[in-house]
């Protein structure tokens, strides 16, 4: 499956549940940011390497979700000084 169709088919099951990419706000007021990080399977599935190089491609989405996550915090700490000095 290509990378494209991977975030259409993510952002696609978050508009099922009611959610999107990035800030959310829940029903009792609290927020919850949802990002979308993926990883790439460099063996094939009948390879030995298979469990390790899912794990990596694993550890790779948890790192491209968490720079997401980390942006976006930068843009809400700016945002927040430059209201505040004003």
């Amino acid at each position: 499956m290509e990378r494209m169709n991977l975030d259409i088919d993510a952002r696609d099951f978050l508009k099922e549940k009611g959610l999107k990419e990035g800030l959310n706000k829940r029903a009792n007021g609290s927020h919850l940011f949802i990002t979308i990080g993926q990883g790439s399977v460099t063996a094939t599935a009948n390879s030995q390497m298979i469990h390790d190089a899912r794990f990596n491609a694993f550890r790779e989405a948890i790192q491209n979700a968490k720079s997401e996550y980390v942006k976006f915090l930068g843009e809400t700490i700016k945002t927040s000084v430059v209201v505040s000095v004003k």
